[in-house]
């Protein structure tokens, strides 16, 4: 009986999730700044797939595309040299309302090669690839989800994930710090000084 009831209460949380996405609202956008005056880019999202790529010219490219239950809910805001995409993200939601179905959304960030930007990412879980950029500092906090890093260049890196693989390619860091309970690290053709804690990882060289 007590099983029964354990499927039944699945089963209705499931449906209900699956009513709330019907009223997600969906959002394609792509806006565009000068990098002129931006010294700090930060994304502070919920579960969000997230690219981090080399622009071609010399403004800061933020494309965005996936569904909120709001479209004032994903905001990109720039203020005192700090751009900021933020999510709002209710904890007064019940479960059924934190379901997420379907494929995860997506967010694209092209920033100029070569300036000195310092760069944070706060996310609950997703995809996280950097390639070809170079900043100045990175913290990338992310619960779950792959971490690939290639072509990349800091003077600083504070990486943390939960769980999921994280794989550091042709990279250059002065000082970096990783910190996952549960994953694979591979670093290959990477100078850096580094410090791992650790609970259940397995290193790869």
């Amino acid at each position: 009986m007590n099983m029964k009831r354990i499927l039944l209460a699945g089963i209705l949380v499931i449906a209900f999730g699956i009513c709330g996405c019907g009223n997600k609202e969906k959002i394609d956008s792509n806006e565009k700044f000068s990098a002129e005056g931006i010294s700090e880019i930060v994304l502070d999202i919920s579960s969000w797939n997230l690219k981090v790529m080399a622009s071609s010219d010399d403004k800061v490219h933020i494309a965005c595309e996936g569904k909120v239950e709001d479209d004032r809910d994903m905001q990109v805001v720039q203020k005192d040299g700090k751009l900021m995409v933020q999510q709002d993200d209710d904890t007064d939601k019940n479960l059924a309302e934190q379901f997420s179905f379907g494929e995860a959304g997506k967010i694209i960030l092209y920033i100029p090669k070569d300036n000195a930007f310092s760069l944070a990412i706060n996310n609950g879980s997703g995809e996280m690839e950097l390639e070809a950029v170079s900043i100045s500092t990175l913290s990338l906090n992310n619960q779950s989800g792959y971490i690939t890093m290639s072509d990349f260049i800091a003077e600083s890196a504070k990486i943390k994930s939960l769980s999921g693989d994280i794989k550091i390619t042709d990279a250059s860091c002065t000082d970096s710090n990783i910190n996952t309970e549960s994953a694979y690290v591979t670093m290959k053709n990477t100078i850096t000084a580094i410090r791992l804690d650790h609970r259940l990882c397995r290193w790869f060289g």
